[in-house]
Order: C-alpha cells, then structure tokens, then sequence
C-alpha cells in the first residue's frame, strides 16, 4: 500500500472497510495476545525439552534394562510436544528456525552424552549429572532467548 493510496477514500465494493481506531486497536491487541500465546508455548516446549533430556539420560543410565520401554516413553513425549506446538497456532519463520538451531544442537549433545554413559561409574556420581545435565543446556539458551523478545 503506498502513501497515495492510504490518501484516497474507498468506494463500497473495491476494498476493505476502514476500520476505526478502537476496532484497530483491538485488532492489534488479538493479534499480540495470539503471538504472545504461541511464544508461551515454544519456551515451554524448550523448558520441557531441557528437563527431560537429563531425566532420558538419568534413566537410561540408572535403569538399563528398561532401555527400551524408555526410549517408547521418550519418542510418545516428543509426538505429544509436537502436537501441541502444531495446535499453539503460531509457528512463524523466526520459531522455527530458533526450533532448527536448538535441534542441531541438542541432537550431537546428546548422542555424545548416550556414548559418554560407558564411562560413567555405576550409581549416581557428579559425572553423571554433568553428562546428564550437558544436552539440555541448548533448550535452555531457546528458552531465554524466547522469553527474552
């Protein structure tokens, strides 16, 4: 829309109706509320993110055997945030390409950390929490720096 334009009246039939100022106003403030809502939503996701990557890795370590019943539990938990990011309605370009980053750096993190578990003595130990603790910190970073904005 050009200056030029904004300067001429509309004619019924050609455009949409100019709004008044309280019904811009209102309009803008929906349209904030929407956008702050779907923000809500991805820091929570990455909040979720950050606690159950350590607790993946905690329980793999501590619990072996039950590997598999894990890793079923852990891929349900990621089906159901993805579910709920696609039903927040806001998914604009700048959340998924913060999604993308924190993936990419979340993925060799813990594939490093599944692999450093060889190392880890038995029990719990501060190695364990460390390594635990490491995948998380990318989710962490998107958090804040979602809430940040």
């Amino acid at each position: 829309m050009t200056p030029h334009d904004a300067e001429m009246p509309s004619t019924p039939g050609t455009g949409p109706a100019p709004l008044d100022a309280a019904a811009a106003l209102g309009e803008i403030h929906r349209v904030t509320r929407r956008v702050r809502v779907g923000r809500r939503w991805e820091a929570l996701e990455y909040v979720a993110s950050a606690a159950l990557f350590p607790t993946y890795i905690l329980l793999l370590h501590l619990h072996p055997r039950h590997s598999n019943w894990i890793l079923a539990f852990a891929v349900a938990l990621v089906l159901a945030g993805a579910v709920l990011h696609w039903r927040a309605g806001v998914i604009s370009w700048g959340s998924t390409r913060r999604g993308k980053l924190v993936w990419w750096c979340q993925l060799p993190l813990l594939i490093a950390a599944s692999f450093a578990l060889e190392w880890v003595p038995p029990g719990l130990s501060p190695w364990l929490m460390i390594v635990a603790l490491v995948p998380g910190l990318p989710a962490l970073v998107g958090a804040a720096w979602v809430l940040r904005r």
